[in-house]
């Protein structure tokens, strides 16, 4: 058994219309229902909203590299669609221990990559 830390997370900020408010909670609720009960080394599935309701961040952690593929997928195939007729991504920044394939999934979003180097999780 490896003790080698495997966890990926990411924190996403997209810019959002006021008035998508409503269409994006119910998006929100269903994805959310839909990943908690789906998969469960999804171990963070968050949305934060600023009170202007014009600031999107989405705060997501996986277990490991193959989690966040298979999120990645599911999302692609189920969400992305409406996702993006509704907010649009400015930065992602992705923390933790991705293996090069999930860096080579998450190419497409120019994503600012940050390796550990100090601290701890619980």
């Amino acid at each position: 058994m490896s003790s080698s830390p495997t966890w990926v997370s990411w924190i996403i900020q997209c810019d959002i219309q006021p008035d998508r408010h409503d269409p994006l909670l119910a998006l929100a609720s269903e994805m959310t229902s839909d990943f908690q009960a789906a998969e469960a080394d999804t171990l963070n599935f968050e949305w934060f909203v600023n009170a202007e309701r014009t600031q999107l961040h989405l705060h997501e952690r996986y277990a490991n590299s193959d989690t966040a593929a298979g999120h990645i997928q599911t999302f692609g195939s189920r969400y992305a669609e409406r996702f993006l007729s509704l907010a649009t991504i400015k930065s992602v920044t992705v923390y933790g221990y991705p293996t090069p394939e999930l860096k080579d999934t998450l190419a497409g979003m120019s994503p600012l990559i940050l390796e550990s180097f100090s601290g701890f999780t619980r």
